[in-house]
């Protein structure tokens, strides 16, 4: 019957001298219909084993407090300012999970009024506990690009080890059983404040939580963003694009990490990039003892030997485009601003970032032909700046 009305309708589309525009306008009814459909139904309809298919006596497992994670690291950070570096050296540690941009979940920006849902997404991967969080697993599926399971190195190697269609890796089973497995559990995220981080480590008393809250000049994350591929969707949002806008939203964080510093002194702490760029194993060093690990592990030395010194040619994180690679000479990384920024745009940052650049020993300059000790200051307590 259905083929007997479409060969009517093309019959008398045919005889009419309008039919091709009636044609054009039924294929593109249909072809609207069919994406409507498909990105309604994306989360119903997964077209994969469903991640929430877990044994009961595993689900009742996920809520106990066996092999429960010893310590829990919150990397807090900016877009370009060195996050996803920092991350790939913490999860080097063999003994570490790492969950990479969780709050994607929410969107490009996490919105007012679902704050406290995005607390308690980090709470339950800090605890390994996915029970109410089947919906994370097949978000990360159908946004596969957004890599959130993938930038877990140690994690996809064995997932896709065990099933080459990588199903498996989005299985909340299988997902609480490998983290469960790890002691420490890290997450870096660039869509929380240091407010809402201070609130976790209030709300939370259960979890070891230490924060570190990665800073970088915002000339080089300013210049980092013009990148063609980065400058696609950072141009969207004026806290990315504006350098008064960035500047002004890090001043507020400094402010509040100056009271979480007080009230947490060995649990909150700031890193400077270029710091950690400029002297990498001393760096490293004290920031394991900051995350009370001990001495730095040999897989992590290895990770510093050739993540800092080379090209990504041959990488092991070859599978991202150029600029989300966090292989590369760490020094260069940190400096490249002061090639590649025209002095007018310089002057530009400076003039929106100055109180941020001053808090955080950063200097002023006014040509391009400088180095190092031209534009990186010691470290200063940036709570006893105006």
């Amino acid at each position: 019957m259905i083929e007997h009305t479409f060969k009517s309708i093309w019959l008398q589309s045919y005889r009419s001298k309008f039919g091709h525009r009636l044609l054009a306008v039924l294929l593109g009814f249909c072809t609207l219909f069919v994406l409507s459909y498909v990105t309604t139904n994306v989360g119903r309809h997964p077209r994969f084993a469903h991640p929430v298919t877990c044994p009961a006596t595993l689900r009742t497992w996920m809520s106990s407090n066996t092999r429960l994670p010893k310590l829990h690291v919150l990397l807090l950070s900016y877009p370009r300012s060195g996050s996803s570096f920092l991350g790939d050296l913490l999860q080097s540690y063999s003994g570490a999970f790492y969950h990479f941009e969780p709050l994607h979940y929410f969107g490009n920006i996490v919105a007012h009024n679902q704050l406290d849902t995005a607390r308690k997404l980090l709470h339950d991967l800090f605890t390994c506990d996915y029970r109410d969080w089947g919906s994370f697993p097949e978000w990360a599926w159908f946004n596969s690009d957004f890599l959130t399971f993938r930038r877990n190195k140690r994690y996809w190697q064995m997932c896709t080890h065990k099933d080459s269609t990588r199903m498996l890796c989005y299985n909340i089973c299988f997902l609480a059983v490998a983290c469960r497995n790890s002691p420490v559990q890290i997450i870096k995220t660039i869509r929380m404040t240091a407010s809402e981080a201070g609130k976790m480590m209030e709300e939370y008393k259960d979890l070891n939580l230490k924060v570190i809250h990665l800073v970088r000049d915002p000339r080089g994350t300013m210049n980092s963003r013009q990148q063609k591929d980065i400058a696609a969707w950072c141009g969207k949002y004026k806290a990315c694009s504006s350098s008064q806008t960035f500047c002004r939203l890090v001043d507020e964080d400094l402010k509040h990490a100056c009271q979480l510093q007080k009230r947490y002194p060995n649990r909150y702490t700031v890193l400077r990039y270029e710091d950690l760029a400029l002297d990498p194993p001393q760096v490293t060093e004290k920031l394991f003892k900051f995350l009370d690990i001990g001495p730095v592990p040999t897989e992590v030395i290895q990770f510093l030997e050739t993540h800092t010194q080379g090209t990504a040619h041959g990488s092991t994180n070859s599978f991202l485009q150029p600029p989300y690679r966090t292989v590369r000479n760490s020094t260069q990384a940190a400096l490249e601003w002061c090639k590649k920024m025209k002095l007018k745009d310089i002057q530009k940052v400076q003039r929106s970032c100055h109180v941020v650049l001053n808090k955080l020993g950063y200097k002023l300059v006014n040509n391009t032909d400088i180095g190092a000790e031209d534009v990186i200051g010691e470290a200063s307590d940036f709570c006893m700046s105006p």
